[in-house]
């Protein structure tokens, strides 16, 4: 047998069985008769089950379980990992979902999360969410300018705030606002005015 060749068992169990190298030594890789594949496991519950034991997994300079690695390189070069949830359609794949790094031309990248439209077998992925390089994120946008850019309505059960507001372009709407005459005894109850050159709310 050649050099690092590695030897499949002849005969599967219904326990997995370890691939051997030219020593006949137990490599990391194991299968089973149902064709799963196990890495650092020779108990692979699933299609691909790959198990370390480093505390490390991952950080700079150690090993990761999962490399995906595309050689091109250069600015907008992209890896995917793609997902489909359905049979392909007249032999075709057509992915329902997935995850892009693209390159940002300075020894990092974005990571950008897509899906497809629904309705349509051949309707193309649509970028739906970006995490930039320096730690944007943007929802409905590719470009987003601050910590959380969203080009859309955003709907939440609570927002607080510790700085300034700004509201561009658009306008407050607030609902469910309690009446003041149902306010406590000792509440401090102040009316708002609106600089309409700088749009700054002052309390009288």
């Amino acid at each position: 047998m050649a050099t690092n060749e590695l030897a499949v068992a002849q005969h599967l169990g219904t326990s997995a069985q370890y691939v051997m190298d030219e020593s006949e030594n137990k490599s990391s890789l194991a299968l089973t008769k149902s064709g799963n594949v196990g890495i650092g496991t020779d108990n692979p519950y699933a299609m691909l089950h790959v198990v370390s034991t480093s505390p490390d997994l991952g950080e700079q300079g150690q090993p990761t379980q999962l490399l995906l690695q595309n050689l091109h390189g250069g600015e907008t070069c992209k890896v995917n990992l793609q997902f489909q949830t359905y049979a392909a359609q007249n032999g075709k794949v057509s992915p329902t979902g997935g995850i892009t790094a693209e390159d940002d031309g300075s020894y990092s990248s974005h990571l950008i999360f897509s899906t497809k439209n629904p309705g349509l077998d051949t309707n193309a992925l649509m970028e739906r969410l970006r995490i930039t390089s320096g730690g944007l994120v943007g929802i409905g946008t590719n470009l987003p300018q601050v910590a959380l850019d969203v080009n859309g309505t955003v709907r939440a059960t609570g927002l607080s705030v510790n700085g300034a507001v700004s509201i561009q372009g658009g306008s407050l709407t607030i609902k469910g606002i309690p009446s003041a005459r149902n306010a406590p005894g000792n509440a401090n109850l102040q009316t708002l005015f609106v600089d309409a050159s700088t749009g700054i709310l002052y309390a009288l």
